[in-house]
């Protein structure tokens, strides 16, 4: 919480567990990938292939997720996805611009990083979001 503001996800209410694709996700066990090393002849670094045996161990365990598909989820991602980024690089052309002319960061930067810049920028990303629903 922010001066008011909550911002929280229920993840469970957006993503599903999707059945039955164990066999495309199952990882190469360390027997199989050590056949397919051997039956190629490959030479691994010792580094590499214990960074390789370690991501099968913990992608083993895991879990994958996918987000419910619904009408516009496309164009409702492009905005999560660029919105926030946009505005930054916009922002930071903006600081850049009055550095250039002798404005302090802290002057050049002030505007952008209050309260007020915030809310301004999360109205904007909500009113994004629905326009990208309609």
């Amino acid at each position: 919480t922010s001066h008011g503001v909550e911002i929280s996800f229920d993840l469970s209410s957006i993503l599903d567990r999707v059945e039955g694709l164990d066999s495309l996700t199952k990882m190469f066990s360390k027997e199989e990938m050590d056949a397919v090393i051997a039956d190629k002849s490959l030479e691994i670094d010792p580094k590499t292939y214990d960074a390789m045996t370690i991501c099968f161990d913990v992608m083993e365990d895991a879990t994958l997720y996918t987000n419910k598909a619904f009408e516009k989820g496309a164009a409702a991602r492009k905005v999560l996805e660029y919105h926030l980024a946009d505005k930054a690089a916009a922002d930071r052309a903006a600081v850049e611009e009055l550095l250039a002319q002798g404005v302090s960061l802290e002057e050049a930067a002030a505007p952008y990083v209050d309260e007020a810049a915030f809310q301004s920028w999360f109205q904007s990303f909500g009113e994004a979001l629905e326009q990208s629903l309609k």
